[in-house]
């Protein structure tokens, strides 16, 4: 029976418990585990929480446990400190250390038999012995019920709902720009230096990789961006000032990196391979559908789970579009931007309100069609070009045994086979790079380079068929004031032009008078006319030759 086991069984029994079902968590900070000794806390507050039930139970729990679980009051899920973050409770540590509870409760049981032992032997005492019985049996009734899956699951329900909860809103997580947790701590990107980590940080994700200073170097990395890129020293610090932008999570950036290579194995794919090993859950890939035109727009009541996914990232790309396919230029500057995102996992209860922190990247062999006249849209776009193909080419020898020379085309180099081990065993140099590539952009900004700035441009002008139209059927003197063309004239030899030259339908009139109206000023009299620009017959006559 229960009540007839001794103290020191009672001790027994509980100390096998808390071996069986205590398990060590990697990475966890042991001066935040609660000590299950009964010397941690005043003996008056225990009784207190005692005597208040299952309320009090709670209590106690969450003064052993704050800063090592938490309640998400949205996912309604458990959340465990690791050090430097937080993560889900997959394991069931929270319900695993209400043992703790009832560790905490054994003082009592021992001043109840204190009490009882000091009256052993006296006259008149048996009323009060019993009644001294009596509790000590309700305390191991209690340490019971604590152990039973009933008084387990109160103890969770009620540690939400007291006066002291353990909760937290998703609000409240992943909200400190220029901190970067990481496995050993948290690194301040203002200076480059490692601090702890603490649970009020409210992290939710780490990179997996330790901190080894600004310094650790990583000289394969920097080899590989070399030769992927030209060696074009300013596009490589570009991109990590970019990339150290996005490691910030600062949301001041309205930024929109494309990493184009025309040919496919250009080394873009590697970077980001990379990058997700280093950064691991704080960075990760979204659809890329996310970013494109859709025939069919998805029901807003719904569950987003690829918002979601967005909330705490520093560091998002999509891949490879598909040829042909256009931006929703709407749903890029959404993305990209700094406004509030909102969203809904499948199981929340909620919709959640979040500042994105993310920077956006695309890899593409193929770029998407894009509105030219959208300029909100344009200043985002940086493209960084990725020229080369690398192939691998197996040693050939001749009938006597020479071996063959390697015959590449212009655009390839040989691929190193063993580059993403090579890379993966500088992860810390790594690291350090990006946090240096952060530092640089904060002392210049992103400061693209021209190589950059021009590659942006030459692609928002591939995209404007309005503009060849001009420059291959009108005539343009924005300084003659004869030089005008009605609206209706020049539409008309638009939509002979577009018949000509392309194979979709020409836009209607009033979207090619808003977009003429965005090149040349526009008077209304009589008819609509556009000033500086007229039809030119000359140019059409040798067209239509």
């Amino acid at each position: 029976m229960a009540d007839e086991m001794s103290l020191e069984e009672i001790r027994e029994q509980v100390a096998k418990r808390v071996a069986e079902e205590q398990v060590e968590k990697p990475g966890q900070d042991e001066n935040l585990s609660p000590l299950a000794a009964e010397n941690d806390l005043d003996i008056g507050f225990v009784r207190k929480c005692y005597l208040s039930n299952e309320v009090g139970d709670s209590t106690l729990f969450n003064t052993l446990h704050r800063g090592k679980h938490i309640y998400n009051t949205i996912s309604a899920l458990w959340l465990t400190y690791l050090g430097p973050h937080w993560d889900i409770d997959h394991n069931n540590r929270a319900l695993a250390d209400i043992e703790n509870v009832a560790l905490s409760y054994l003082p009592l049981i021992e001043s109840i038999q204190d009490e009882m032992d000091k009256l052993e032997g006296e006259k008149g005492v048996a009323g009060k012995l019993k009644s001294l019985n009596n509790k000590k049996k309700a305390v191991i009734s209690r340490l019971d019920r604590l152990r039973s899956a009933a008084g387990r699951a109160a103890v969770l329900k009620c540690a939400v709902s007291n006066n002291t909860p353990l909760t937290v809103h998703p609000d409240q997580l992943d909200q400190h720009p220029l901190l970067l947790p990481v496995k050993n701590g948290v690194v301040d990107l203002r200076t480059g230096l490692l601090r702890p980590g603490h649970p009020n940080d409210y992290f939710t994700m780490a990179c997996p990789i330790e901190y080894k200073g600004i310094d650790e170097p990583a000289p394969n990395f920097f080899a590989y961006l070399n030769t992927s890129l030209d060696g074009k020293t300013e596009v490589i610090n570009f991109l990590l000032r970019a990339l150290g932008c996005s490691i910030a999570a600062t949301n001041t950036e309205r930024l929109f990196v494309v990493l184009f290579g025309l040919h496919g194995q250009n080394g873009k794919g590697k970077l980001m391979e990379i990058l997700y090993h280093v950064l691991g859950p704080l960075s990760g890939p979204i659809q890329a559908e996310m970013l494109m035109a859709q025939k069919f727009a998805k029901s807003a009541d719904g569950p987003s789970p690829a918002v979601m996914a967005l909330k705490g990232r520093r560091l998002a790309w999509a891949s490879e579009t598909e040829e042909g396919s256009s931006f929703a230029a709407g749903k890029l500057k959404l993305y990209s931007g700094g406004d509030p995102l909102v969203g809904r996992a499948p199981n929340d209860k909620a919709q959640t309100t979040f500042i994105p922190s993310h920077i956006l990247f695309l890899l593409c062999n193929t770029l998407p069609h894009a509105p030219a006249h959208d300029s909100a849209f344009w200043e985002r776009i940086k493209v960084i070009d990725f020229p080369f193909s690398f192939v691998q080419r197996r040693p050939q020898k001749d009938k006597e045994g020479n071996e063959i020379a390697v015959v590449l085309e212009e655009h390839q180099r040989l691929a190193d086979p063993d580059l993403l081990v090579k890379l993966k065993a500088e992860a810390s140099g790594i690291l350090a790079a990006l946090v240096r590539g952060c530092l640089d952009w904060q002392r210049q900004g992103l400061n693209p380079p021209r190589k950059v700035i021009e590659d942006s441009l030459k692609y928002r002008r591939s995209e404007d068929d309005l503009q060849d139209f001009i420059e291959q059927c009108c005539h343009v003197d924005r300084a003659d004031p004869n030089v005008k063309g009605a609206a209706s004239d020049l539409y008309k030899r638009y939509r002979s032009w577009w018949e000509e030259v392309a194979t979709t339908r020409p836009m209607n009139m009033k979207k090619f008078g808003t977009l003429m109206s965005m090149k040349f000023k526009k008077h209304k009299s009589s008819t609509v006319v556009y000033l500086g620009v007229m039809v030119d017959v000359i140019k059409g006559m040798a067209s239509e030759k």
